[in-house]
């Protein structure tokens, strides 16, 4: 069973409705061992959560993924007024910029995201992208063995010949190299391969699956504990995106447990985080050259002190710095009401946050940054009461490829830098 819901969103629980108590009960002890990477709260505490239960109703957060346990498919997709393939397609694309994961350039178009959920997507692609790579072919390395053999291969070891086998003619001391797909990429790809055939639900992608556990049949297992990374070189390179592609999988998968917790997969992400990492991640790619230093989440700066030491830390989502010049910015996962409303809905709290944003790192300007459904960005521009810039900038999101150069445009633009940038490039 696979269900999909919006942020916010409920999903009705009981013996009539999508939901079975028991399956609910599942995606909810999934959710609660997810938790903890996220920062967020177990379903039987207070605090933030993935998922509110009301015994007849789950209820999404600002939460985004799927949770897949072996009874159902719970799919929360980003609250934005577009179809569910349009969405999925945008998140994948901005996931792919925070992860690193090289996705933004694969064409979803052949997925057919509008059919299949966000976790069966990212499993096609997985998918597809290891199969091509495994056919060009597999990592291999050396690994030196020592044999006796009735003909030489390899070099002699002199040492071993006339000690340990002094006076035995019948063999000679050999050592030699042979390549060996047990290599510490193939270790890591093969994991993830044998975890998603256990969770893939599409004949396609299940048949690559397949394909490529043949490919990478000389590889051993994975080593217990945490999953690492290999060293990439010159001639690893071209698996680096993959190898992150399965280290994301392998780290969200949880196993089966003696204490009856069943096996699944939670590949959440924090929605408001999630934006803040894309924004940040865009601007380091595309200000960095231009001499702009990029900041995220800075520290150092208090809005009180008592007898000289800091008291309640500042930290605000990104710092601008270029020469003498210093720019806070804030991003907000929400909606802004349209003109001519004066407020435009922004919380009161986050103008005083601003503010003291703008005091503590005497700042040329502040802005708000938020995302938008509408087809062009909006920049309101409004001023502190001793006349430094407050800006409201609103990012357009129904072209994700497109967006690291409408984001830069539009914020250089609500700077005041727009005229600088181009005389730049």
């Amino acid at each position: 069973m696979s269900l999909t819901v919006r942020e916010w969103g409920y999903i009705p629980v009981g013996d009539d409705a999508p939901l079975s108590r028991a399956t609910a009960d599942g995606l909810l002890d999934l959710a609660d061992r997810a938790a903890p990477a996220l920062g967020l709260k177990r379903s039987d505490e207070e605090g933030e959560k993935i998922l509110l239960d009301g015994r007849r109703r789950l209820r999404a957060q600002q939460v985004v993924g799927v949770l897949a346990t072996q009874g159902a498919v719970l799919e929360v997709l980003p609250k934005v007024d577009r179809d569910d393939g349009a969405t999925r397609s945008g998140l994948i694309h901005m996931l792919s910029v925070v992860q690193g994961l090289d996705l933004a350039t694969l064409d979803l178009m052949g997925m057919d995201a509008q059919r299949h959920d966000l976790l069966e997507l990212l499993i096609a692609l997985f998918a597809a992208d290891l199969l091509r790579q495994l056919r060009r072919g597999i990592d291999q390395n050396y690994a030196t063995h020592e044999d006796d053999l009735r003909a030489l291969r390899g070099r002699l070891d002199v040492m071993r010949q006339f000690s340990i086998r002094a006076g035995q003619r019948d063999r000679l001391a050999c050592r030699y190299d042979e390549r060996s797909a047990d290599t510490p990429v193939n270790r890591l790809l093969r994991a993830a391969v044998l975890v998603l055939l256990r969770i893939a639900r599409t004949a396609a992608s299940r048949q690559a699956l397949t394909e490529a556990l043949d490919l990478l049949g000389g590889a051993g297992a994975l080593p217990r504990g945490p999953v690492r990374l290999p060293v990439f070189d010159r001639q690893t390179r071209r698996f680096e995106p993959l190898c992150r592609r399965a280290k994301l999988f392998l780290d969200r998968h949880f196993q089966t447990t003696s204490s009856g917790r069943s096996e699944g997969i939670a590949l959440l992400f924090r929605m408001n985080v999630l934006f803040e990492e894309w924004v940040a991640t865009l601007l380091r790619r595309h200000l960095g050259p231009l001499g702009w230093q990029v900041t995220t989440q800075a520290s150092g700066q208090s809005a009180l002190k008592r007898d000289g030491s800091p008291v309640f830390a500042l930290r605000p989502d990104i710092v601008l710095r270029r020469g003498g010049e210093t720019h806070v910015i804030d991003t907000k996962w929400k909606r802004l009401d349209p003109p001519p409303e004066p407020k435009r809905g922004v919380a009161q709290s986050d103008v005083y946050q601003l503010l003291a944003y703008r005091a503590a790192w005497q700042a040329d300007s502040v802005t708000l940054l938020y995302p938008t459904d509408h087809g062009s960005h909006r920049i309101d521009r409004l001023h502190t009461a001793e006349g430094h810039p407050f800006t409201l900038l609103e990012i357009p999101l129904h072209d994700m490829r497109g967006a690291a150069t409408a984001l830069v445009g539009q914020l250089l633009e609500a700077l005041g830098q727009g005229s600088a940038v181009m005389s730049e490039r």
